[in-house]
């Protein structure tokens, strides 16, 4: 990791598993037969159309799962969270892994090489702020990994595999006789975004920042007959000047010295329905009182 600029390489050692049987309410599988299992399957139908598919590896050392499902073959594909380049992910692999976005998403750039070659900046086709391991099938199957552990959705080959960076794995299965019911699964699966309030659809939500002198911009935009709902200042909290650049301080408080008087303007502003927007993240600067 680099700035957060991240390069994932791995190389294992891989068995593939050829002899399969059945014992109880699972599958065992080996590598040859008569050799001791080396992975146990089993699927359960919580109810009609939505199941979980369980895989666990049945040695310690053994610590991912690789599983192809032939039987993709043929159907387009879609889902991987926030894709920003490609809609259809036939063809292609995705890691499901947050990073910074980079700078362009084609390595074949002569620009984006350059930010590699600089700081590993360069961006990918792949490069995502949301990626959800789910994977839809345009013939109504969808298959999402229920973990939180690098993994890989790779639809290169004829089918789909997904690479599971764990030695346990939960694969839900969601099945609907058309995309849109499938969809709709999905949306009560993971929670129905709500329509948007009229305020956020109304007018511009106006992104400065500026400091103080995001107020006066503001007016600037408003005078010349832009409709403004929403004023956005990240640098709320303050910014941190470094050999790359201006950067926000992340220590999620007001900073009087950057906004005075910030509580009295968002009261203005909230009086003529122009909401303030802020913003935050999970990490905290280690010199910052929040930190301590």
């Amino acid at each position: 990791m680099f700035r957060g600029n991240f390069r994932i390489e791995d190389a294992p050692e891989t068995i593939e598993l050829r002899h399969v049987w059945r014992s109880d309410d699972e599958v065992l599988l080996a590598e040859r037969m008569g050799e001791p299992p080396l992975l146990a399957l089993s699927i359960h139908w919580a109810e009609q159309g939505h199941g979980v598919l369980r895989a666990r590896t049945l040695r310690p050392d053994l610590d991912r799962i690789t599983i192809r499902f032939d039987g993709l073959a043929g159907h387009d594909l879609y889902g991987g969270g926030e894709q920003m380049s490609y809609l259809r992910l036939n063809g292609r692999r995705f890691p499901m892994w947050t990073s910074e976005p980079g700078v362009g998403r084609d390595k074949s750039d002569p620009y984006t090489q350059a930010m590699d070659a600089a700081g590993m900046a360069g961006g990918d086709y792949w490069t995502t702020n949301y990626p959800q391991p789910t994977l839809i099938s345009g013939q109504g199957l969808a298959l999402h990994l229920d973990a939180a552990c690098y993994s890989v959705l790779d639809a290169t080959g004829p089918g789909a595999v997904f690479e599971i960076w764990q030695s346990d794995a939960a694969i839900e299965v969601l099945t609907a006789s058309n995309l849109p019911e499938l969809v709709g699964l999905l949306s009560s699966r993971f929670g129905r975004q709500p329509p948007l309030p009229d305020w956020a659809v109304g007018g511009a939500v106006i992104g400065l920042k500026d400091g103080a002198n995001s107020f006066t911009r503001l007016e600037q935009i408003i005078d010349a007959g832009a409709a403004v709902t929403g004023l956005w200042c990240e640098d709320w909290a303050g910014i941190r000047q470094t050999s790359f650049g201006r950067r926000l301080f992340w220590d999620w408080q007001w900073n009087p010295s950057r906004y005075p008087d910030l509580p009295r303007r968002i009261e203005d502003l909230h009086a003529r329905n122009i909401r303030f927007l802020a913003y935050a993240n999970p990490y905290l600067a280690v010199d910052g009182p929040l930190f301590a």
